[in-house]
């Protein structure tokens, strides 16, 4: 048993398109849908795709937990393994009932725990809490080809970066690893296409979308958290009033403050 996500798919992806750079009648030439599927690696076998991962020491353990699990020890091992989806199996047989993501957790919480008194951090600045990601933030410009942006996805375990005009800073869309699905479902597979023409052939194929999800830099807590949850998004990037980038907070970040942070300052607080 095991996981195949996203992840693998664009890491197939760049592999192929790497590969054929090495080749110099190859190089810098789009690949044709059904000269891909004429290729080894578009026919691979899963099992082939994970010995090739083994062999390259890039293969992660299968992480699950039990239904009979608590949610708190859920949320342990996404945090634990950096994982954003975790499969839940059932004790007995040992099949897979579903899949929990910190986006599930999030909703849960706002559905069952609206009833309660809410903690008083939810209306603090986050940028006080220091929820988030501050500095040292990935982010791309509109010119970088988009082999560079899913190198530096995949090399850093994030899920996305924010697309920024260089000169000021400011947000004009975000790239994902689930947007290079759309580099697959074209005519043709090229890596070496700038981000920005990346993105209008997504939109092409795949449609519009909300894009970038801001809010000021001096966002409460709560008013954060309804965000995440009425848009659906797994980040959210804050901006000044030019709307250029200061902050990101991840549905991870958000997780681990409101779930872990407490149990961990209660933990501290009693071997004192």
């Amino acid at each position: 048993m095991g996981v195949l996500s996203i992840t693998d798919f664009t890491m197939v992806l760049m592999m192929l398109w790497k590969f054929r750079e090495n080749i110099d009648e190859m190089r810098g030439k789009p690949l044709s849908y059904d000269e891909f599927k004429g290729m080894d690696i578009a026919n691979m076998k899963i099992s082939r795709w994970k010995e090739l991962l083994k062999m390259r020491g890039m293969q992660r353990e299968f992480i699950s937990v039990n239904s009979n699990e608590s949610i708190f020890h859920a949320v342990e091992m996404l945090t634990k393994h950096r994982i954003h989806r975790l499969p839940v199996l059932d004790r007995r047989s040992g099949d897979c009932v579903f899949i929990l993501t910190h986006r599930r957790i999030l909703h849960y919480l706002w559905k069952h725990c609206s009833c309660l008194s809410r903690p008083d951090y939810m209306y603090e600045r986050v940028s006080d809490l220091k929820v988030g990601t501050y500095t040292g933030i990935h982010y791309a410009t509109k010119d970088m080809t988009l082999l560079d942006v899913l190198d530096m996805i995949i090399d850093n375990s994030i899920s996305g970066v924010p697309i920024v005009d260089e000169s000021t800073m400011k947000i004009v869309d975000v790239y994902t690893r689930f947007d290079a699905v759309a580099a697959a479902f074209s005519r043709t597979i090229d890596m070496s296409i700038t981000v920005e023409e990346a993105i209008r052939q997504r939109q092409r194929i795949c449609g519009d979308r909300d894009g970038v999800v801001t809010a000021p830099e001096d966002v409460k807590m709560l008013d954060l958290v309804e965000t995440f949850v009425e848009k659906n998004v797994q980040r959210v990037f804050l901006v000044d009033n030019c709307f250029r980038l200061k902050a990101l907070v991840s549905l991870t970040d958000l997780i681990v403050y409101m779930v872990l942070r407490p149990a961990v300052a209660l933990q501290c607080s009693s071997l004192s």
